[in-house]
């Protein structure tokens, strides 16, 4: 059963194997190169998937005559150009290495999606790794925090989209209550 220490190293747990007395052993702790490709492979995933979405419920199929539930809605349209426009703000930093996501190899293709050249990608990781996590990180800057930030405005608690929703609720209420008044006069009328 080996022994593990925990505490020596934040975020590193090593598991002590068995071993003669009087040998060294070299723990050598190095970036991972490959799970930093993983995650921006995963980033630009993550974001077609989200310009997917929208285009569903924004959609219109002209055959069938059938709109997406979204179609045309100001909201989703500025949350979509307001996403577009922080992936495309460079970062503002002095003496960064990387100030926007096409010097790392993603780049936007003419319907709006993300891609990623791998090979770009892996030369800028090998280069400078802590750039190219401070281009997404940086606490003020970052392209992940300012997306974050972005998407919290519109779908925290109080977020544009929760009281767009609060206020068709309340409309169809009001809706209700107006069709309630009309049966109730067309019955006293009949």
């Amino acid at each position: 059963m080996p022994n593990t220490i925990a505490a020596a190293i934040e975020g590193v747990d090593i598991n002590l194997i068995d071993n003669e007395a009087g040998n060294t052993s070299r723990l050598t702790i190095g970036l991972d190169e490959t799970a930093a490709e993983a995650a921006l492979n995963e980033f630009v995933t993550a974001y077609n998937s989200v310009l997917g979405t929208i285009d569903e419920l924004t959609a219109f199929d002209a055959e069938a005559g059938v709109a997406g539930p979204l179609l045309g809605d100001s909201l989703v349209r500025d949350l979509q150009s307001s996403l577009r426009r922080e992936l495309s703000s460079a970062l503002d930093l002095e003496n960064a290495t990387f100030t926007v996501l096409a010097e790392i190899g993603i780049t936007t293709t003419l319907d709006g999606r993300l891609e990623i050249d791998s090979t770009q990608a892996a030369e800028a990781i090998s280069a400078d790794f802590d750039a190219v996590g401070l281009l997404f990180a940086d606490e003020s800057d970052g392209i992940a925090v300012r997306i974050d930030a972005l998407l919290g405005r519109a779908l925290d608690d109080t977020g544009t989209f929760v009281l767009r929703e609060e206020r068709l609720s309340g409309r169809l209420e009001d809706l209700e209550d107006q069709r309630a008044e009309l049966d109730a006069r067309m019955e006293r009328v009949e």
